[in-house]
């Protein structure tokens, strides 16, 4: 795709091949132009921004040629119920790069989040008791981005962990064995803000040490920024484990606010929480980024809207896992 600059084309503009007058002062490059989505332009310390915000479908129509940065985070996986802990859902993956763009339209998708469990019924099995995973999202460059959905959180009893399930982020589960595995790769923590080519995100965990029943706890929903947790050993009266923690990668969806005043305080694809069927204990927080907690003999928290975290797991008697959060895409550019 050639020489890509972090920021804007003008970087190396011209920079090899410049004589006269233009080697003196180079012909400036405009800005890039383009409308779609819910637009915003802002100033934070990196420099000053105009953003396109898609919560939904649609086209991202370009008048004016240039660099733009993107953000792409698929829809969360539903948390999952049953007759104990069960496991929260994995968040979607998160992508993160610098695209050239033509004068064109360029379609974008926007992944639903993942339902949870029905929490209807009594009887062990993969349905009710599994959450549904969550959809993709992408930008249709010419070489696509699409970021996966999040894993389902899976049941806690029977056969109701006997699928897999892997996601953007894997779900977490009930069941002794290993939680769902993460499609993406953990984020390494520094450097470059551009994803791997299948993204970040990080597996989900098991039911891990948690006491006998009836104290059970789930494991929570994998995170883009971290893995999943087991109930802590010994499980205090069977808590649910923590859903991984998203990232902040410091992309705005507009100017700064009270709530978030600046732009690395902004999370995204948060796991879900695991459950517990003691009442007396709590659920697993959801990892900031949107994931939704885990019901302490109650029903899962659905993940955040448009953050693509992972729904939390419900409680002991079938209670209802929270739905996954939706994904969303944002583009942006220098201006």
């Amino acid at each position: 795709m050639g020489i890509k600059s972090n920021r804007t084309i003008a970087s190396y503009f011209n920079r090899f091949g410049a004589t006269g007058t233009d080697a003196v002062s180079p012909a400036p490059v405009p800005p890039v132009e383009a409308s779609g989505g819910t637009t915003a332009t802002y100033t934070d310390p990196t420099g000053s921004y105009k953003s396109h915000t898609f919560t939904g479908p649609g086209p991202f129509n370009v008048t004016v040629a240039g660099d733009v940065d993107y953000l792409v985070v698929g829809g969360g996986g539903g948390g999952a119920s049953g007759n104990g802990g069960a496991g929260g859902g994995g968040a979607g993956a998160m992508m993160v790069g610098t695209q050239t763009v033509t004068a064109a339209t360029y379609p974008v998708t926007i992944g639903p989040g993942g339902g949870g469990s029905s929490g209807s019924g009594n009887t062990p099995g993969p349905s009710p008791q599994n959450g549904v995973a969550g959809s993709p999202s992408s930008i249709g460059w010419p070489s696509t981005v699409t970021a996966p959905g999040g894993g389902f959180g899976q049941g806690a009893g029977g056969s109701a962990g006997s699928v897999p399930n892997p996601g953007g982020s894997g779900g977490g589960t009930g069941l002794s064995g290993s939680g769902g595995t993460g499609t993406g790769d953990p984020y390494p923590g520094s450097g470059p803000l551009v994803s791997p080519a299948n993204g970040w995100g990080n597996d989900g965990a098991n039911n891990g040490p948690s006491p006998a029943a009836p104290a059970w706890g789930g494991g929570g929903g994998g995170g883009a920024g971290g893995l999943g947790s087991s109930p802590p050993a010994p499980a205090p009266g069977g808590s649910g484990g923590p859903g991984g923690v998203g990232l902040a990668i410091g992309y705005r969806y507009g100017p700064p606010t009270s709530d978030h005043p600046t732009a690395g305080d902004i999370y995204y694809a948060g796991g879900g929480g695991g459950g517990t069927n003691s009442s007396g204990a709590p659920g697993g927080t959801g990892g900031n980024g949107g994931g939704g907690a885990g019901g302490a003999g109650a029903v899962g928290v659905d993940g955040t809207t448009n953050t693509g975290g992972g729904g939390g797991s419900g409680g002991s008697g079938y209670n209802k896992g929270g739905d996954g959060g939706s994904g969303i895409v944002i583009i942006r550019y220098e201006i």
